[in-house]
């Protein structure tokens, strides 16, 4: 019996959209706001309203939790908040803020970053437990023009980042707030997004139209897009090759994809109503019936996800191949060799305790690599201390 479960439950995961990952968005449409869903190739649109005045803003999804958090920027009473990825079950974490902006999660952590920009209290990066606990301000930004809106993590260095529209500036410090410094000049900057596996930190230029990198540890900045109707929030599919973003033009507005090489082609996923916080997922949205097939290479989800003992990866083959799955760190090095053998077609597992040829890895996010031929799949994993 757990075989013909296992196996279907590979089937409800592989046989339809095997390749498709999510994109959430949020649009601070203050009569009507809502929420959504998508495929990342732009099929299967979902939406969701929510309170209106509410004005939702800085989203981010948590992978072992498959969870969504987004915050407010209602100026009075503005809360964070968390539910389903169908937007059910919400529980508001933390409440009577303002002008709450940009989002970030640190997972392995347990902890939600953020950025607020009400000039009257003086603009702030915020952190709390995931719970809402433990509320501590740590950079003061002040009130001199000030606007932080979007906000990136890179817990492995122990750095966070964010876009400060106001000041035209690229913000970074220490996790704990300490050491506050501007990294970059640019033009109203709105969203940031790390490519971690690349090295690179990305923004968008909201008035100029552009969406620029430069590397992380230093250096001369590239624009990567150009000719944007006000580009807002980013998030960055390092792994994938893939950056998305919300356009903001007064006509025209759409949520849109490309893939991270300098001057590519852009793909338009969905038309939206306003701005709004987005977060990119690996985990699949679409399910077919148990009965289909399996017809491609494919990998499932991490479980569970954060790891505290051994994780479970399931993958599926048409045929008999050869399979390799090892584990990256953010940095895209390879870490640990999981698997690297022949076996033939139908469902199978493998399970990562975190072992590594050094030993146990660090606690932090993982991406665990499927390679089979012709195909790559990859999932990412938080593993606890």
């Amino acid at each position: 019996m757990r075989s013909f479960v296992l196996a279907a439950g590979l089937l409800l995961l592989f046989a339809q959209a095997a390749r498709a990952q999510s994109v959430y968005w949020v649009e601070a449409n203050y009569a009507a706001p809502e929420a959504h869903r998508v495929l990342n190739d732009g099929i299967g649109v979902a939406t969701f309203a929510l309170g209106a005045a509410t004005q939702p803003e800085g989203l981010a999804f948590h992978e072992g939790q498959d969870k969504v958090y987004w915050v407010e920027s209602a100026w009075n009473g503005a809360r964070i908040l968390r539910a389903n990825p169908d937007w059910t079950g919400t529980e508001v974490l933390l409440a009577g803020g303002s002008a709450f902006r940009g989002l970030a999660l640190d997972e392995a952590g347990g902890r939600m970053y953020w950025t607020s920009s009400n000039l009257s209290e003086g603009a702030k990066i915020r952190r709390a437990n995931l719970d809402g606990s433990n509320l501590q301000v740590l950079v003061e930004l002040g009130t001199s023009g000030s606007n932080p809106r979007g906000i990136a993590l890179d817990v492995a260095a122990g750095k966070m980042y964010w876009a400060d529209l106001g000041l035209g500036q690229i913000g970074r410090a220490n996790l704990d707030g300490s050491s506050p410094e501007t990294m970059a000049s640019v033009s109203a900057p709105w969203g940031v997004a790390l490519d971690l596996t690349a090295g690179h930190l990305y923004w968008s230029s909201h008035q100029l139209g552009n969406i620029s990198r430069m590397p992380i540890a230093g250096g001369a900045s590239t624009k990567v897009r150009s000719a944007l109707a006000y580009p807002a929030y980013l998030a960055i599919d390092g792994p994938g090759g893939m950056m998305y973003w919300i356009e903001a033009g007064v006509a025209g507005q759409k949520l849109r994809r490309s893939s991270l090489v300098v001057g590519g082609s852009t793909q338009d996923l969905a038309t939206v109503a306003t701005y709004g916080g987005l977060a990119f997922s690996p985990q699949p949205l679409v399910a077919a019936p148990p009965a289909a097939p399996v017809t491609e290479f494919a990998l499932g989800p991490v479980t569970p996800n954060p790891v505290a003992g051994a994780a479970r990866i399931e993958f599926a083959l048409p045929n008999a191949a050869r399979v390799r799955l090892v584990a990256l760190d953010v940095r895209g090095r390879e870490v640990a060799t999981i698997l690297d053998r022949d076996f033939p077609p139908g469902a199978h597992h493998a399970t990562w305790s975190g072992r590594t040829a050094q030993g146990r890895a660090a606690a932090g996010i993982y991406f665990l690599r499927f390679e089979a031929p012709g195909v790559v799949h990859v999932r990412k994993c938080v593993l606890l201390p």
